[in-house]
């Protein structure tokens, strides 16, 4: 085998053969997804928070609007969730879409199998991210130092 021809892994700089068409070595290759995972909510979490947002709310106010509710506390966090809805400034935590879920699950049928399909298609998204030297240069820097980190953090 010529080894002048080999390539090193772009991680930990392991000898990896011309077959490997991403430049990242067998033993990194976990690092490397996570790394890119890491590197797609950095760079593009809000979009994805603003999507999760979207699909909860939009489908709460579309199942409760001609509900009356009879606890205060319901009627309360409905007005809430409509006011901030409207309003530009739309702020949800995460607590507030995990009562909105256990609303929905109660009261809308198709919830559990509209919420497992549009969380399989968020983790789809952020699977198939894939930042490259040319388009995304800054994303890619970012998500190959984070592996070059999270790899020596691993090995020691």
């Amino acid at each position: 085998m010529n080894w002048d021809l080999q390539r090193e892994c772009s991680i930990c700089g392991a000898r990896i053969t011309d077959n490997n068409p991403d430049g990242i070595g067998f033993d990194c290759r976990e690092v490397y997804y996570k790394a890119k995972s890491k590197t797609y909510f950095e760079f593009h979490g809000l979009e994805h928070w603003k999507k999760s947002v979207e699909f909860y709310v939009s489908r709460f106010l579309n199942t409760f609007k001609d509900v009356k509710f009879r606890s205060e506390f319901r009627k309360s966090f409905y007005s809430s969730i409509k006011e901030r809805y409207e309003s530009s400034d739309c702020r949800i935590s995460k607590k507030q879409i995990h009562i909105m879920a256990d609303m929905l699950y109660s009261k809308d049928e198709d919830f559990f199998d509209a919420e497992t399909d549009f969380k399989e298609q968020q983790k789809s998204v952020v699977r198939d991210y894939c930042p490259n030297q040319v388009s995304n240069k800054k994303e890619y820097d970012y998500m190959l130092g984070l592996s070059k980190r999270l790899y020596s953090a691993a090995t020691k």
